[in-house]
């Protein structure tokens, strides 16, 4: 066979191995977009960050909150402190209306307390609707008897499967105790099926479930004590330090983060 023969049979060739290479792209091509076209489009949803909920935070390490009223209060590394000294009534009153305690929500703090008689109660927070009596309280968290409860509207916490015998339920008498000058981190939770669950230290403390849900509204928020009027009472002997508030229950892994968030020279106690 003569050169140019051969030449031209090469020629072929390649000419033929272009057709048939362009023939599978283009046949790869169209089934890749038909695959496209039958396949759903997938919407990307970011999740929400835990701060996107945050409504308030302060360190209550300073007076820096707009309007709030401070009586007596001393202000050290770990927070605010808080005396039961009746002649020197101790407690921080926050302007407080963004949070819907109708909804989920959570509330998250730390405290100390130095006063070890646990028969005498003592305040953590109180949100208040300063134009109700305090028969119907929206939302308090306080320390009775040892024990981290509250109370939701008219609802006392400590009563659910209340026991006449002990005056209060088996359920809250069988908690853990806090113990005085030691660090908790309180975590709150009330969900959307009308659970309120207390976190201690991130981990589960107490449940209440079924609970009735209000519309009482809250003007404001008072720390480290119940206020009437001009009358303070139950008052809180001790530290706070990091409130914050969320306008949803928090996972527990996501309160593990909040808690994990605190500074290291709060050194959080274990529960027995």
């Amino acid at each position: 066979m003569g050169f140019r023969k051969r030449l031209t049979l090469l020629c072929v060739k390649v000419q033929y191995g272009l057709l048939l290479a362009f023939v599978i792209m283009s046949a790869f091509s169209c089934k890749k977009n038909q695959d496209k076209a039958i396949m759903p489009k997938k919407e990307k949803i970011e999740k929400q960050k835990i701060n996107d909920f945050l409504i308030f935070e302060n360190d209550l390490t300073k007076k820096n909150i707009n309007g709030a009223e401070y009586s007596n209060i001393v202000f050290k590394k770990d927070g605010a402190v808080f005396s039961r000294d009746v002649t020197l009534p101790t407690y921080i009153k926050i302007p407080f209306s963004n949070l819907d305690l109708s909804k989920e929500f959570n509330v998250s703090f730390v405290f100390k307390t130095t006063f070890s008689d646990g028969q005498k109660p003592q305040s953590f927070l109180l949100f208040v609707n300063d134009s109700i009596t305090l028969q119907a309280r929206p939302l308090y968290l306080y320390l009775p008897r040892n024990r981290v409860s509250g109370m939701y509207g008219r609802q006392h916490l400590y009563y659910e499967n209340y026991d006449k015998n002990r005056g209060v339920s088996n359920s809250f008498l069988n908690s853990q105790s806090i113990k005085t000058n030691n660090y908790y981190f309180v975590s709150v939770n009330y969900t959307i099926d009308n659970t309120i669950q207390i976190y201690v230290n991130s981990d589960l403390y107490a449940t209440f479930n079924n609970v009735m849900p209000h519309n009482l509204k809250t003007t404001s928020i008072i720390i480290g004590a119940l206020k009437v009027g001009g009358k303070v009472s139950t008052r809180l002997e001790g530290v706070m330090y990091g409130l914050r508030i969320y306008k949803k229950s928090l996972s527990e892994s996501e309160i593990v983060s909040v808690f994990n968030s605190f500074p290291p020279f709060l050194h959080f106690s274990l529960l027995d």
